[in-house]
């Protein structure tokens, strides 16, 4: 049986990690500007990530984006799914959502994000948030229900890996 898995807590963002890794360009030369080349990911900045001893199962959500329609897990079968917790007040997740978006674009065949915002303002406030930060990815409001559901976030941005099983072993990526 395939079950989806929690493998890591982000503290400050898993995401962040893979768009500096997967995402990361050398620095322009003199000999290369007038070449475009696709702007860093991350501000090199640094982060911290934590992982999980204890990997845990998949919260059944059933979730409605801001836009009132719900989310269609169907959509993410055979694909890594980022679950990101965040907040419109949260400055770094402001500085990481470029990094997300580059990640949903350049990876949405075999990745999808799920930003779920602890904000408790208006969903149509989020919205706009979200389309001021040109997120191309499901974003829904949730409640400490989810967030207990995922074993509690320390803090935001919180960012949750999840991978593919079958029986009892992780397939390759």
């Amino acid at each position: 049986m395939r079950r989806m898995i929690a493998i890591g807590v982000g503290v400050v963002a898993v995401a962040a990690v893979l768009g500096v890794m997967l995402l990361r360009r050398p620095a322009r030369s003199s000999a290369t500007a007038g070449t475009a080349q696709p702007a860093a990911a991350s501000s090199g900045r640094g982060l911290t990530l934590q992982f999980s001893d204890r990997p845990v199962a998949m919260p059944a959500l059933a979730l409605t984006d801001v836009s009132g329609r719900p989310i269609d897990k169907a959509s993410w079968a055979g694909k890594v799914v980022l679950v990101n917790f965040w907040a419109t007040w949260c400055g770094p997740c402001r500085e990481e959502i470029p990094a997300l978006v580059d990640l949903q674009e350049r990876y949405r065949d075999r990745m999808v994000i799920l930003g779920l915002s602890v904000d408790t303002r208006p969903a149509s406030e989020v919205a706009a948030f979200a389309q001021q930060y040109h997120v191309n990815y499901p974003v829904a409001i949730v409640g400490d229900d989810v967030v207990q559901a995922f074993g509690g976030v320390p803090a935001v941005p919180s960012t949750f890996v999840m991978i593919r099983l079958a029986s009892g072993s992780a397939e390759s990526m």
